[in-house]
């Protein structure tokens, strides 16, 4: 046996027994994930998979990172390892909407409009529905219409639009940098005692961008109010910076309302041909569906003033087929 070979071996065993076998630190974690990050950006799913399932073993940030695994799944077009993952975020992260959503989106890929339809009666309940994204609303019409609950593509339109006015208004606002947001005030106020996050951030998730408490940027602007201990005047420098993130925050969130108001729009003209189609040629038999608990069935639409926070997430759908036209 060569010197270089048990050079080697020796290597090997050393860091088989000791570097693998021991907890990686902190820093390097932080390392392979940002890494793995980039590696993702980039397409390189392969090396991008092995990295976050490394993290996924040392326990690093789990709820971030499984999203971040999925989301190169289904970038791959693997959508069944994809919901996989996005069904490992726990319902106490405040990311488990996200994952909810996309994970939907997983499902309408795969063509289970069923399942998509019972994540979007989650997404869109009283207790969620003005926290949620606008594309939850879209994703929410757009599995009604292939399971061809027709009623319900215009309901989730009118629900949108009761539900997002007021942002709609508070984002306009914020788009042109006024300096007087009361909001974002005591958003300010606030990251002076506790971080930037979904809970302190909850009683203005209304009216402020979307998901704005996981921005990075904004993120670190507020750190440096929390760190630093600064007067009216030092603090005007800063708060003007924040002021500018929400503005840009808000602009690029009313660019994404429009267009998901814009998709939502095309599925109404869509329902209104199919409509169009059958009425004029006989049809083969009637669509139904409802939401199934155990061996309960009910008829859409569900009531909306009556939620048990156990069934959140857990809601089921079952839809027989679409109508058809003889002759189509």
């Amino acid at each position: 046996m060569s010197f270089k070979l048990i050079s080697l071996l020796l290597i090997m065993s050393f860091f088989g027994g000791n570097l693998f076998a021991s907890k990686m630190s902190q820093r390097d974690l932080d390392r392979i994930y940002l890494s793995a990050k980039k590696k993702a950006l980039n397409s390189k799913n392969k090396s991008a998979v092995r990295s976050f399932k490394l993290l996924i073993k040392n326990s690093y940030r789990l709820d971030e990172t499984h999203i971040d695994l999925a989301r190169v799944y289904y970038q791959n077009r693997q959508f069944k390892k994809s919901i996989e993952y996005y069904s490992k975020v726990s319902k106490s992260s405040d990311m488990w909407l996200l994952a909810l959503e996309e994970r939907a989106w997983a499902y309408m890929k795969t063509a289970q409009y069923d399942l998509a339809l019972a994540e979007s009666l989650t997404l869109l309940s009283s207790v969620f529905d003005q926290y949620v994204s606008s594309g939850s609303y879209y994703l929410a019409s757009l599995s009604r219409y292939y399971v061809c609950d027709y009623s319900g593509v215009f309901n989730i339109t009118k629900q949108m639009k009761s539900r997002y006015h007021e942002r709609i208004i508070s984002l306009q606002s914020i788009s042109s940098n006024k300096q007087n947001n009361s909001d974002i005030e005591n958003i300010i106020k606030m990251s002076r005692q506790s971080d930037l996050n979904f809970q302190s951030a909850a009683p203005y998730l209304k009216t402020l961008p979307s998901y704005f408490y996981r921005d990075k940027i904004l993120k670190a602007l507020m750190l440096k109010v929390k760190n630093k201990k600064l007067n009216s005047k030092g603090l005007s420098p800063l708060k003007r910076k924040i002021y500018k993130r929400f503005s840009l925050l808000a602009r690029r969130n009313l660019k994404v309302i429009n267009n998901n108001i814009d998709k939502l729009q095309v599925v109404e003209a869509e329902v209104i041909q199919r409509v169009f189609e059958q009425s004029n040629k006989p049809v083969m038999s009637n669509a139904k569906t409802g939401t199934t608990k155990n061996l309960e069935i009910l008829t859409f639409p569900v009531n909306d003033n009556e939620v048990w926070i156990d069934e959140l997430g857990s809601f089921k759908v079952k839809a027989s087929s679409c109508p058809k036209v003889k002759g189509a």
